[in-house]
């Protein structure tokens, strides 16, 4: 299958997106054939301010203003729990959402910008987009996510290099319960190292401790900015490490 041949058989259908470089260029591609598309943005209170701003501007600049869904997942104390297969919960409850929103404006389907290079073994919420009939047309059509940023550069959209994100709820180690009030910390550290430059980072939640995961090309920069970051960050958490073993950069392509 091609995207297409996806738009051709889906002439009108709703988008869960997210303003990644994924749904980006499902929703640019679709505006581009003309498809009759609403970008779904599911806000809950595992998505930062900055992500949620982020989207909004993507959807805008490509034309297509996002609508929002508020869903309060922490109302749920299943998730509040932080199961291990918290990600598939969550899953069900946002698809769910947007499936109901999609249907209700006359959108007979919902897709998502899940790419053949993503592992099913590595998110265990595909699962919750298989059971609800979820449609993912850039996997079909088997772009990987290299192939998704050598498209979407060509297209001249400025997400194409964009770190992958992923919710905030997967910075607390499973089983430590999730509480606005931890995803509130992570947020304000993580929003403070992007202000100083830093594009690709993970702050992780170690009890009162955070863990700083990034790629190996930013640790240097890092090191040299110790007192800077330790100031930025020392408000959230009594200790701050960097995780020197981990963030393959071998995803990304380099940017031009």
């Amino acid at each position: 299958m091609t995207l297409d041949s996806f738009f051709a058989s889906h002439p009108a259908f709703a988008l869960a997106f997210s303003g990644g470089t994924d749904s980006a260029l499902l929703l640019a591609e679709a505006l581009r054939a003309h498809v009759d598309v609403l970008p779904l943005f599911a806000r809950t209170p595992f998505v930062s301010q900055e992500e949620f701003q982020h989207a909004q501007k993507i959807s805008q600049t490509l034309g297509a203003p996002m609508s929002i869904i508020d869903i309060e997942l922490l109302a749920d104390p299943e998730i509040c729990a932080n199961p291990p297969h918290r990600c598939y919960l969550c899953k069900t409850r946002i698809f769910s959402a947007l499936m109901t929103v999609a249907h209700a404006l006359g959108y007979p389907c919902l897709a998502d910008g899940t790419n053949a290079s993503d592992d099913d073994s590595q998110r265990p919420g595909m699962r919750a987009l298989r059971e609800l009939g979820v449609l993912s047309p850039l996997r079909e059509a088997g772009l990987s996510k290299l192939d998704i940023r050598t498209r979407a550069k060509s297209l001249g959209l400025d997400v194409w290099n964009r770190p992958s994100q992923t919710c905030l709820a997967t910075r607390i180690p499973s089983s430590d319960p999730i509480t606005l009030e931890k995803l509130a910390r992570i947020a304000n550290a993580e929003n403070s190292l992007h202000s100083m430059g830093f594009d690709d980072i993970r702050v992780r939640l170690m009890g009162s401790s955070a863990r700083i995961q990034t790629t190996p090309s930013q640790w240097i920069a890092m090191a040299h900015r110790r007192d800077e970051i330790l100031k930025a960050l020392t408000p959230w958490f009594e200790h701050v490490t960097l995780d020197l073993a981990c963030r393959d950069e071998t995803e990304l392509p380099t940017p031009h």
